[in-house]
């Protein structure tokens, strides 16, 4: 399930599957390219304060150079991924060309987007506040190659003057992306790919809602773009235009697999890859309009995100000589990554030379940092077994070590079983079915995944204070020696089915995930001074239906009607707190989003007041 964050620049919609698993850690799928993991978040940690608007990582993924996407759900993700896989995980496989002569492919696009004022009720609004924005995007790419060469090159620019005056919520992105497939030999091959993206955003203060009124000073005048003369009307907006945020984002990822069979059926391949990238946020109000926004004589804020990984991985597989009508294919591997997340914030006002947008010359200043690394580390083992080429049978199990565990939690482990039955291969299928029914799997699966704590959760960190002008040092977070992975333990049971020559197919699901040892805040001894403290104490709990159905209405040469049909449900719920008090999660202050037992995870609770037998209200609320 994807939803939009917000409708700015540079966002992008938040992924969820199957509910969600955990309360403290991050719940989007993890994202591979090529094999390497990238980031997959955004800089919410030190984000400005934008009405939650932030640059997201999955917005920098460049649509025209993917190949194919998969996407793996439940415990079926747990043998090659273990620890991070609770949340699913999506496989993103770039172009390396085909063989044959060189295919340019060369694109023009330009055009306005035109503002949708069907709900803005002020006149004013609409004629001094919007804008059509015109919008131009070019790119190139050619790919080809000869058998044991392909490759695929390409690259966009694209710009976008926004649907706000004075272009607020302006769009550039330029891209460069390569990809290539070489034969080194008859027993190897080698695929390399890279990309370069640098994306330039500018976003409202206040998210989506840049007219919103902003109340008035102490003197009684007013800040907003409602209810007086145009003139005043006129001065504000000049002034609330001055308001600068902006979003500067560079990335750059780069994978390299080599494929090695040095005897027929047995495979192997080696996975390098780096993914980095680096975003800087500003948001500056100058001198001269600094009172209007509440900060007198200018502000500068910069918030500044620097992510790095990087992955080392192998995989391995043998098919088994086939006895009778057993086959079977043993798969191995190991697989690591290292990350490092640093962010920065500084904060600067009283400017004492209108028109400046540097740190330097700001009166006061302060700044904070926050620093994040993690390793990962496991290995796997997994068999397919194949009987009568009818029934499959899936194996696994795959042992993780993680520098978030606590110190006395050793490696943690996840298993995995499944099985599929082809009933359509067998003779005792009705034959008055065959003609309707072309295919029919059924297949079952049982599996346990994994998400690790944030990073130094597990350690005990200490914060400088102070009281009665005197400092000291107190704790900042306890830490926890026995700090564990929150396990996901996922049931699957399902269908595949193709109808008339598999122009029609359904595909049905059902899923039940139950996650124990989830991670909550829960308070400490009080005489022990630590505070909350992060524990694996909760059980939170998935469940629902997946369908699909995809039917082919014609295909010929040069025309193709289709259509896609999807229906799912989910039940989420918080089954078990571990004995800890009901929680808020972070969310706004009037409408919190609460974690209790036998409600769904972050559920919305409200005061209602309750009203009189006679009409009337004395101030009782209902919490709902």
């Amino acid at each position: 399930v994807a939803f939009n964050s917000s409708g700015m620049p540079g966002t992008a919609g938040r992924i969820a599957a199957r509910g969600l698993k955990s309360a403290l850690t991050n719940a989007t799928p993890v994202v591979y390219v090529d094999n390497v993991r990238v980031d997959n978040q955004d800089a919410f940690r030190l984000a400005l304060d934008t009405g939650g608007a932030e640059s997201s990582s999955l917005a920098d993924l460049v649509v025209g150079e993917i190949d194919r996407i998969e996407v793996i759900k439940g415990g079926a993700a747990s043998t090659l991924f273990g620890s991070e896989a609770a949340n699913g995980v999506i496989q993103i496989f770039t172009k390396k060309g085909m063989p044959g002569p060189a295919r340019w492919n060369v694109n023009v696009t330009s055009g306005y987007d035109i503002p949708n004022t069907k709900f803005v009720t002020e006149q004013y609004v609409k004629d001094k506040v919007f804008q059509d924005g015109f919008y131009q995007g070019y790119s190139i790419n050619t790919s080809g190659g000869e058998k044991t060469f392909t490759y695929n090159i390409g690259g966009k620019v694209f710009m976008n003057d926004g649907i706000i005056v004075e272009n607020v919520s302006r769009a550039k992105s330029y891209n460069f992306n390569g990809g290539l497939r070489t034969m080194l030999s008859d027993i190897s091959t080698l695929e390399l790919s890279t990309s370069y993206t640098k994306t330039q955003f500018r976003r409202t203060d206040n998210n989506n809602l840049p007219t919103a009124p902003y109340g008035g000073f102490d003197d009684g005048s007013r800040n907003d773009l409602w209810g007086y003369d145009e003139a005043a009307r006129d001065e504000d907006l000049q002034l609330m235009l001055t308001n600068k945020v902006t979003d500067d984002v560079d990335r750059f990822r780069t994978a390299a697999n080599f494929d090695y069979e040095p005897i027929t059926n047995f495979k192997n391949r080696f996975t390098f890859g780096i993914d980095y990238r680096k975003n800087e946020e500003r948001q500056f109000v100058p001198k001269k309009s600094g009172t209007f926004f509440g900060v007198e004589n200018g502000y500068l804020y910069r918030a500044d995100r620097e992510y790095l990984s990087v992955t080392i991985a192998y995989a391995g597989s043998y098919v088994l000589p086939k006895l009778g009508p057993v086959s079977q294919t043993i798969a191995f591997g190991a697989q690591g990554f290292r990350v490092e997340d640093r962010e920065s914030a500084a904060q600067g006002e009283d400017f004492a030379i209108p028109g400046t947008e540097d740190f330097d010359n700001a009166s006061r200043k302060n700044a904070q940092e926050s620093n994040r690394q993690l390793f990962s580390g496991g290995f796997y083992l997994a068999d397919q077994i194949g009987l009568f080429d009818k029934i499959f049978i899936d194996l696994g199990i795959r042992a993780d070590g993680n520098s978030t565990f606590g110190e006395n939690i050793g490696l943690q482990y996840y298993p995995k079983a499944g099985i599929a039955y082809n009933i359509s291969e067998e003779s005792y299928f009705p034959e008055f079915l065959r003609s309707a029914v072309s295919t029919l799997k059924i297949r079952s699966s049982w599996g346990q995944t994994g998400n690790f704590p944030p990073p130094f959760t597990r350690d005990r960190t200490y914060a400088a204070n102070s009281y009665l002008d005197q400092s000291g040092l107190g704790f900042s977070n306890p830490g926890n020696d026995d700090l564990k992975p929150e396990k996901t333990t996922s049931i699957d049971a399902g269908f595949d089915m193709g109808l008339f020559e598999d122009r029609v197919s359904i595909e049905f699901n059902y899923f039940s995930q139950l996650t124990k040892e989830a991670l909550f805040l829960v308070p400490s001894d009080p005489a022990s001074g630590f505070g909350l403290q992060y524990r694996n104490v909760g059980e939170i709990s998935n469940k629902g239906i997946e369908l699909s159905i995809y039917a082919q209405f014609l295909q010929s040469e040069n025309l193709t009607a289709n259509a896609r049909f999807s229906f799912s449900t989910l039940t989420n719920k918080v089954e078990s707190l571990g004995g800890s008090a009901p929680f808020s999660l972070a969310s706004f202050t009037f409408l919190p989003r609460r974690v209790e037992e036998g409600h769904p995870l972050g559920v919305f609770r409200v005061n209602v007041p309750v009203q009189n037998a006679d009409g009337t209200y004395s101030g009782v609320y209902e919490t709902k």
